[in-house]
């Protein structure tokens, strides 16, 4: 990132900052009213104010009108990508002068615990709950309603010499009732395991979507 990108962005906030100051309401008619003034030089900027004073605080420029109030904070530092460039703040009376320092930028990690990348994660792993139980309780499903289903058919299916007729072809009944209840008994027993299966698998991962949606922020070692 160039000096001058990072010069425009310590611009911006500095301008946001002072924005924000004067758009407050109105302080009672014996406070003095703050004004600033921000100009660029060379490679930095320089930031004034008629009353008041500046000050270092916790990483921050922070503008102090003349009853000891902070009224605005320039942050002094500047991520961008991934990378944090550092603000340097000379002090010379209502006077700072604020240098981007890019030749000591370091790396940071990018947040890997944002709301956004909580709920990718909770998603997927419902996702993946669900399809697998959605999935085994097709398979035990037809596996064990398929063959019930036929040997209700057969067994049910009237006597030995009987015969039905599937279009142009007879076969016997009870191959016959096999086949329509085994096609039957395999429709239901998916309906049953998907329901013995599924319901569990969803109530499962619902707790886990809460959890992982609620679990404590990560912390780096």
């Amino acid at each position: 990132m160039r000096i001058r990108s990072i010069t425009a962005a310590v611009a911006l906030t500095v301008a946001a900052v002072i924005g924000g100051s004067a758009a407050a309401p109105a302080e009672p008619q014996d406070a003095q009213h703050l004004r600033t003034e921000l100009r660029p030089v060379e490679h930095a900027l320089q930031l004034r104010t008629d009353r008041g004073a500046l000050r270092v605080t916790d990483h921050q420029l922070q503008i102090v009108d003349p009853r000891g109030t902070v009224v605005g904070g320039v942050p002094l530092t500047i991520t961008y990508q991934n990378t944090a460039y550092p603000i340097d703040a000379a002090i010379d009376g209502n006077t700072a002068t604020l240098t981007p320092r890019p030749e000591r930028a370091q790396h940071v990690s990018a947040p890997a615990d944002s709301f956004e990348d909580r709920l990718n994660t909770a998603m997927g792993n419902a996702n993946n709950e669900l399809t697998v139980a959605l999935a085994a309780g097709t398979l035990l499903g037809a596996i064990i309603g398929l063959p019930v289903g036929c040997l209700l058919g057969a067994l049910f299916g009237g006597g030995a010499g009987a015969v039905t007729t599937f279009g142009a072809l007879s076969v016997p009944l009870a191959i016959g009732g096999c086949i329509a209840t085994g096609t039957a008994g395999a429709a239901l027993g998916v309906l049953v395991f998907n329901l013995i299966i599924g319901v569990p698998a969803v109530i499962a991962a619902a707790i886990h979507f809460y959890n992982t949606m609620t679990a404590p922020p990560a912390t780096e070692k």
